[in-house]
């Protein structure tokens, strides 16, 4: 089954969800045409046919500004059709899409389940990091704030200065 299927099966009143399917993969274009390979070339097959095309279409390659556009746009298409196929787990998912189109609901989340990866301990850590930092320099500047409110304030600034005195007549006993 292709997407031409599912367009189809929009047409005779099965409800149409091929709207839905533009923003997964190749929307709703087919991969394997887009790179001009089949479901059964290998890795590497896939690897040639995408550089041929990214040679051809790469938009530093093109002189005139719609030239250049236009050979961009392509290339984003060769890109999304290659990142999709050279992954493994990706194109067994973009396989079963093409196979049961009317089941796009569980198409979204095989697509949006291969997102990065990253590692729970470090999420944590970043986050208590950040939670630290923001604590020490709200801290920091607190502390800063009642500095400078006591060394104006008379009463406070006139205790600090004899706070001083005294430790500098007990340091001149000591040291006589």
């Amino acid at each position: 089954m292709d997407l031409k299927f599912c367009l189809i099966f929009c047409f005779f009143g099965h409800g149409c969800f091929a709207h839905l399917l533009q923003g997964l993969y190749c929307g709703l274009d087919n991969c394997y045409e887009l790179l001009d390979v089949t479901r059964q070339s290998t890795k590497q097959e896939i690897a040639r046919n995408y550089r041929q095309l990214a040679k051809k279409y790469h938009p530093d390659l093109h002189k005139g500004e719609a030239d250049k556009k236009v050979a961009e746009e392509k290339f984003m298409i060769i890109a999304r059709a290659y990142e999709t196929l050279r992954d493994e787990g990706s194109r067994a998912d973009y396989n079963y899409m093409l196979d049961n189109p009317d089941e796009y609901y569980s198409h979204y989340y095989r697509y949006f389940k291969r997102r990065t990866k990253i590692d729970v301990r470090l999420v944590v850590l970043v986050c208590i990091s950040i939670i630290s930092i923001v604590q020490y320099f709200s801290r920091k500047q607190r502390y800063e704030e009642a500095i400078k409110y006591f060394m104006t304030v008379p009463k406070y600034r006139n205790k600090a200065l004899e706070i001083i005195n005294q430790s500098q007549d007990g340091v001149k006993k000591v040291s006589s």
